[in-house]
């Protein structure tokens, strides 16, 4: 069993050169791990009777792009891959740990600043903004970056545009979903169809890797786009609370990769 769990576990995390980061074993783990969390996150606030609406999205936000740019720090060396503590190797800037770091900081916030939310988004802001201090002198690839976030705004438009034809009026929660899944889809296809010099990348889920390599890198921009256009579609119908919660994971799940995948093509490594 402790081979086992090594191999498909352990090992990517400790030796990323020889083996690949997602498997469809720990891609699988970590999905079912993400859905009971996701389960019990949704019943916390619940419990507590905190608003499940476009303000929690808000506090929720500087976060992502703190964990996001956290990863990327650790890509460009300048967190270590792992440390030890207690005689235990632990890996806190990497998938998975990051998402526990990433949480961690979360909840202290929203617990310490509960009545006052604006003072949890900015301290989220502010830790947001120091990782992504650290990575601005390593920043030099501005027009893939550009080019990254034109998709998902172009894609944000179109979505405007259809929405209203429809006669339907778009609030945060669903933009955030066509802009997180469409800079997830662009930054892999642009990062992987035109890497900057000195580059090279390559689908790290399993999922993304089996379809580009059956396709290209613009299908999968194409399965973004179309996921985030049919679960805002048939979300619609459903209980207020419940689709907000959903369309926040959704969202967060592309604006996660996405921002890390975009930070680290304008960082060059």
């Amino acid at each position: 069993m402790a081979d086992w769990i090594d191999e498909f576990f352990v090992a990517p995390m400790r030796e990323p050169s020889a083996y690949a980061p997602y498997n469809w074993v720990n891609t699988l783990a970590y999905a079912l791990v993400a859905l009971v969390a996701a389960y019990i996150i949704y019943r916390l606030l619940r419990r507590f009777k905190i608003a499940v609406d476009e303000n929690l999205l808000k506090t929720v936000l500087p976060f992502v792009v703190f964990g996001s740019a956290l990863r990327v720090v650790q890509d460009a060396n300048i967190l270590p891959r792992q440390i030890e503590l207690l005689g235990w190797t632990l890996y806190p800037f990497v998938t998975p740990g990051i998402y526990f770091v990433t949480f961690a900081l979360l909840a202290a916030c929203f617990i310490a600043f509960r009545k006052e939310p604006a003072n949890a988004q900015m301290a989220g802001w502010t830790a947001a903004l120091l990782c992504v201090a650290l990575l601005f002198p390593l920043f030099e690839n501005w027009l893939h970056a550009a080019a990254i976030f034109a998709v998902a705004f172009a894609a944000l438009k179109v979505f405007e545009y259809a929405w209203s034809k429809r006669g339907f009026k778009e609030g945060l929660l669903e933009k955030a979903v066509i802009f997180g899944q469409s800079l997830d889809g662009a930054a892999s296809c642009i990062g992987i169809a035109y890497p900057p010099a000195g580059t090279s990348y390559f689908e790290q889920h399993v999922v993304g890797g089996a379809l580009m390599g059956a396709f290209s890198p613009f299908a999968f921009l194409a399965l973004k786009l179309a996921f985030a256009f049919a679960a805002i579609w048939l979300l619609r119908r459903e209980k207020e609370e419940e689709r907000n919660f959903v369309l926040i994971l959704i969202a967060v799940f592309g604006l996660a990769p996405g921002l890390r995948d975009a930070l680290r093509i304008a960082a060059g490594v």
